[in-house]
């Protein structure tokens, strides 16, 4: 039997998730109404959040925006993902394929101008539909379209 998850957790995680909208900050109100909670609940999250480095308070509006902790922790989880040709990966709740793009030149004009034509090896991100099929399978639905510099 699983455990059920903690509530504090749970919305501590939902109160960070709402920073993905990459505004400069957020008040207590607009988060307390973005997450369906209470205006205190959500200033102790962010009292807690940023003693520990995760949010910090904007001065200039006395909102609140992610932490450098925050973006320690993404480097520190960056450094562990080595994006490679032809792996499976999950992200942001999609199951993605990554491609090799084979010929550069066609698609990528502005770095090849830049780095003088040397060779420049690019990975395509392909999704799953919500079956899990790739565009290459046969199941793949044909109402949906995604562009693919190559296909393997």
């Amino acid at each position: 039997m699983t455990d059920p998850p903690l509530q504090t957790v749970t919305n501590a995680a939902r109160l960070l998730k709402a920073f993905l909208t990459r505004e400069e900050s957020l008040g207590v109100s607009e988060l307390a109404r973005r997450l369906g909670l209470g205006k205190s609940a959500v200033h102790r999250l962010l009292v807690t959040l940023c003693a520990e480095g995760l949010v910090e308070q904007v001065p200039r509006d006395g909102g609140y925006r992610l932490g450098l902790v925050m973006f320690e922790l993404g480097e520190a989880v960056r450094g562990g993902v080595r994006l490679a040709p032809e792996t499976r990966v999950a992200a942001g709740g999609f199951d993605l394929f990554l491609l090799p793009v084979r010929r550069t030149e066609d698609l990528l004009i502005t770095a090849h101008h830049l780095y003088r034509n040397r060779p420049i090896s690019a990975l395509q991100a392909v999704w799953a539909d919500p079956e899990g099929c790739f565009p290459w399978e046969q199941r793949f639905p044909d109402d949906i379209t995604q562009p693919l510099a190559c296909l393997p």
